[in-house]
């Protein structure tokens, strides 16, 4: 199976305390963690490899992605968390009624 590269486009770059209260500290450096100093909102990338990440990518970053970007260059498609939420639902449901079935009469 062919594989197509993957177009990989910075959305944003958020400093850590619009989402963590306290900053969580960086354990090499012992201070608190900073915005991104590799990428900037914007920048593309095209990852042709699931191997190695594209010149200029962050290795950290790629690390957190490579798994995704694998599925998307094989072909397959990635779920938003909507989609997730509900499939999961769904899945809870049908396994919930399936055990209802299948569960023997209390005598």
């Amino acid at each position: 199976m062919p594989m197509h590269p993957v177009k990989i486009i910075v959305l944003d770059c958020l400093e850590p305390s619009k989402l963590y209260d306290p900053v969580p500290i960086n354990t090499e450096t012992g201070k608190p963690h900073v915005k991104c100093p590799i990428h900037h909102k914007g920048q593309v990338f095209t990852a042709r490899s699931t191997g190695t990440p594209p010149e200029g990518f962050c290795p950290t970053a790629w690390h957190d992605i490579k798994e995704y970007i694998a599925v998307l260059m094989h072909g397959g498609e990635l779920l938003s968390m909507a989609q997730r939420k509900r499939d999961d639902t769904m899945l809870h449901r049908w396994t919930a009624t399936r055990n209802l079935q299948t569960r023997a009469p209390i005598p």
